[in-house]
This record gives structure tokens, C-alpha cells and sequence, in this order.
């Protein structure tokens, strides 16, 4: 850009001194033509006076360097009237033949730029016709080099050029700093702070107070990011909420397709329950007396062992009717470290946690909460169940851990994690655990109804329930549940 411009001024300086001294140049031709004319016109003057007398000879020589002393080329003529379209150069005897025609003097020159272009030398010829008694007896002509005239212009022409160079190279320098400052660097700089505008960082345009175009445009353009700063901020917050807006829509979208699968199932179970209950009713009343019948001992035996298959039935029809609609039970106020603890002392007897290291890691500085303590017993031992079975279908079944630990994970909420190292599951199973009859264990060793009752507890309860796994790596369940203030109430 810099090169254009000093370019640019240059040539409009070259350009503007050339036409300068073309005009000038001109004028000087004009007023030394004007000179020359006026000296030749004060000789021809002189010498028509002299042939109006009546004695005088027309034809008489008249000494050319008498009128110009120091010039060379020309001479003086003096022509009777007839004698004028005699063989003579072409501009005498124009300039002789008008002279007659008007009857005052006249001048020709023969000094246009061409004719020295093409090596032609300048002449200027002027004629003066000659009176006597009235009449136009003659004409006196002068014809002579202008050469010297050119030459000297020329000499003159030459000091002009080293001035218009010199005044080309001044003006230029000072043209070009001028216009460096109040074009070149304005737009340099506003080139760098575009550059420099990024999303993280808002820079803006520095206007020089000057009220120039530059201060305008800075202005502008200043006003012009400031909107796109706000469209931006505007649009960022339109995007999170978006976001945030599609996200609860997901959620909402699965927790309604769980309602629609509970929704499924309590109309499954309510039609087993009046189906099944009856006939159930009336087997276990009919087993009742055949018990009191004084059956044989070994009768007697297998009328326990119906009886206990029997109540197996009803507990699983009442797994079902609780998956399809689970009671609040009775909420109470109660530190959930102690229920720890006493769950843990309920399941190290039994024979799937002979091998497991359980661990207790008591971590949260408050455990008051407002919930009904079997219920979230019954959670406790579904999810400390489901570990076991995890880490008995794995390789290494001696080196089981389970880890039960509490901790604050959020405000105003106790979280109780339950993790172990068994064999984890997939991420497509991970999607679908909390499903009603959903199970990764083998056929007849689960309803898959444990974990979807669980969460319908917790969620009950104001809490929210989520398992993270990965296959051959363990699981771990997190039950989050509301702390209880001081007024017996949960935050």
C-alpha cells in the first residue's frame, strides 16, 4: 500500500508541474514572440519611412545586421507590389501578399513543437506594405532565426526540469508522510485491532477525536462490534438454554417412556393380582385345613413346603404390584450411618459375603434424613445383593470388595455409594437396568424387578438413583437423598 501511494502522488505531482510549465511555457513562447514582433515592427516602420519619399529607389538594399547586430540568419526585403509572387520562400510571400491585402503589417512565425521535432529550423517573418501618396506601392519585409529565442528557452526549459524534480522530491517526502499519517497508519491500525478481535477477547476501535472520516469509521465500526458482542452474548445464552431446554427434554422423554413401562406394569399386575390372588386364596386356605387335618408327618412336610412355595408366589405378585405403584411409607427422621451399620451387620452372615471384603467409609459430616428407614433398607440390601452376584460371576471371586461409602457430593444432599469390583456390564445394558424385569443374571436367578423398585423408593423420597459400570471393571450405585434441616423437614 505504501508503494502505490508514493506511486500514486508522485506521478499526480509529475503530472501537475508538467502541465504547469507547459502552460507556462506558453506564455513565455507567446510574450518573446511578442517581443521579437514589436522589434521587427519598429524596423519595418523605420524603413517604410524612408521609401515614401518620391525619389526613393523601391529596390534599394538595407543591411540586415544594421537593424540586428549579432544576428546572423535573415535578411531585410523590399518588394515592389508586383514583384511579390516572385520565387520567394513560401512564408515571405504569404506574409508579403497579406500585408498588401490588408494594408498594415503582418506577422507569420514558423515555431510549432513539430517542426523542431523534425529538426526544421524556426523563422519569424513580418511585411509592412509601403505608401506613397496614398497608395501601396511595395512591401518591406524582415525574415530571421528564431533559433536563439528557442535556444535560450530551452536553456531556461532546463532549470525548470531540476526544479520540478527537486520540487517532485520534496513535495513527494512530505506528501508521502502526510498521507502515511492520516491515511496509511489510521487504516493500519484498524486493520490490527480487526486482527486482534476475537471471541475471547473484545477489542475496540481507538478513534483520534479529530472528527475526520477515520474517527467516523472507527466510530462505526466500534458500534458495529458492540451489536455483534450483544447478537453474540444474546445467542450463547439462547444456545445454553437451548441446550439445557433439549437436555431436560431427554430426560422427560425417558422418564416418560418409564412411567408408560410402570404404567404397562401396574396394569399387568393389577390384572394378576385379580386373577392369580383368588385362586391363591382359596389353595392357601385349603392348605390350612388339610394342616389341621392330622396329616402324617410326612404329609405334614410336604403341606410346609407348598405352603412356602405358595408364599413365594404371593411375594412376587406383591414385587410386582409394588414396581407398579410404591407407597410413601412411613417417613422418619433417622442418621442414615447407623442403617449402615446395621445393614452391613445383617448381610456379612450370609454366605455370599464370605469371601468379600465389605468396607465402610463414613465420610459425610451430616446424615440426618427424612425417609422410611425399611425402605431404604431394602434398597440398601437389593444393591449390596446385586454387587455380590456381580463379584461371584467373576474370575476371581476371593478377591471381592465391596465399598460403602457416604459423602456430600452436592448441597443440601447425602450421597451413599455402593461400589464394588465385579464384573460390570455394557453400556447398552447400563440403559435399560433400571427397567422393569430387566436382568443380567441367569434365567431363575432374578425378576428383575430389585433395582427398578429401589429407584421408585429413592425417587419417592425426593432423592434420585444412577449406576455407573464398565464391563469387567465393577459398578457403582449412587443413591442421593435430601438432607433433613433442623426442623425435621428435608432442605
Amino acid at each position: 500500500m505504501k508503494t502505490k501511494l508514493i506511486l500514486t502522488v508522485a506521478a499526480l505531482l509529475l503530472i501537475a508541474m508538467l502541465l504547469v510549465n507547459m502552460v507556462l511555457l506558453m506564455f513565455w513562447k507567446r510574450d518573446a514572440l511578442q517581443r521579437e514582433a514589436e522589434r521587427d515592427q519598429a524596423v519595418l516602420l523605420h524603413i517604410a519611412y524612408q521609401l515614401t519619399a518620391e525619389k526613393a529607389y523601391l529596390k534599394q538594399a538595407f543591411s540586415f545586421t544594421e537593424f540586428y547586430p549579432g544576428e546572423e540568419s535573415g535578411q531585410i526585403m523590399m518588394l515592389p507590389r508586383d514583384d511579390i509572387h516572385t520565387e520567394l520562400p513560401p512564408l515571405i510571400a504569404e506574409t508579403a501578399t497579406e500585408a498588401v491585402q490588408t494594408g498594415r503589417l503582418t506577422m507569420r512565425a514558423s515555431a510549432s513543437l513539430a517542426d523542431l521535432l523534425r529538426g526544421q529550423q524556426p523563422f519569424l517573418a513580418s511585411a509592412r506594405p509601403v505608401l506613397r501618396q496614398g497608395q501601396i506601392i511595395g512591401v518591406v519585409a524582415v525574415t530571421r532565426s528564431l533559433l536563439p529565442l528557442f535556444t535560450t528557452l530551452w536553456q531556461a526549459e532546463k532549470i525548470v526540469f531540476i526544479y520540478i524534480v527537486v520540487n517532485l522530491l520534496v513535495l513527494g517526502v512530505i506528501s508521502f508522510f502526510r498521507m502515511t499519517k492520516l491515511i496509511v497508519r489510521p487504516v493500519e491500525r484498524l486493520m490490527q485491532l480487526a486482527d486482534r478481535h476475537t471471541e475471547q477477547e473484545a477489542v475496540w476501535f481507538a478513534a483520534d477525536h479529530s472528527g475526520s472520516e477515520f474517527n467516523q469509521l472507527a466510530s462505526s465500526l466500534n458500534s458495529m462490534l458492540a451489536k455483534i458482542e450483544q447478537d453474540r452474548t444474546i445467542l450463547r445464552t439462547t444456545v445454553a438454554e437451548l441446550e439445557v431446554a433439549n437436555r431436560q427434554l431427554q430426560e422427560r422423554q425417558q422418564e416418560m417412556i418409564r412411567a408408560e413401562k410402570l404404567a404397562s406394569v401396574g396394569k399387568m399386575a393389577a390384572g394378576l393380582a385379580h386373577e392369580i390372588g383368588n385362586p391363591l386364596a382359596v389353595i392357601q386356605g385349603y392348605l390350612d385345613l388339610l394342616a389341621r387335618s392330622g396329616q402324617s408327618e410326612e404329609n405334614q412336610d410336604f403341606l410346609c413346603r407348598a405352603d412356602q412355595e405358595l408364599q413365594r408366589v404371593s411375594g412376587l405378585i406383591r414385587q410386582l404390584l409394588n414396581c407398579a405403584r410404591v407407597s410413601k411409607g412411613r417417613p422418619e427422621i433417622f442418621f442414615v450411618h447407623a442403617l449402615l451399620d446395621s445393614v452391613v451387620e445383617m448381610v456379612q452372615v450370609q454366605s455370599a459375603f464370605k469371601q468379600i471384603k465389605l468396607t465402610v467409609q463414613a465420610e459425610a459430616a451430616q446424615d440426618r434424613i427424612n425417609i422410611d428407614p425399611d425402605q431404604l433398607r431394602q434398597v440398601l440390601l437389593n444393591c449390596l445383593l446385586n454387587s455380590a452376584d456381580a463379584i461371584s460371576s467373576g474370575i476371581e471371586r476371593n478377591n471381592g470388595q465391596i465399598v460403602l461409602s457416604t459423602d456430600q457430593s452436592e448441597p443440601h444432599f447425602l450421597r451413599i455409594r455402593i461400589e464394588d469390583n465385579g464384573i460390570g456390564i455394557t453400556e447398552e445394558q447400563l440403559a435399560a437396568v433400571f427397567d422393569p424385569f430387566y436382568t443380567t443374571k441367569e434365567i431363575g436367578k432374578g425378576t428383575g424387578l430389585g433395582l427398578s423398585v429401589s429407584r421408585s423408593m429413592v425417587e419417592n423420597a425426593g432423592g434420585f438413583m444412577k449406576m455407573e459400570s464398565k464391563a469387567g471393571e465393577g459398578s457403582t450405585i449412587s443413591i442421593c437423598l435430601p438432607l433433613a434441616d433442623e426442623g425435621g423437614n428435608n432442605d
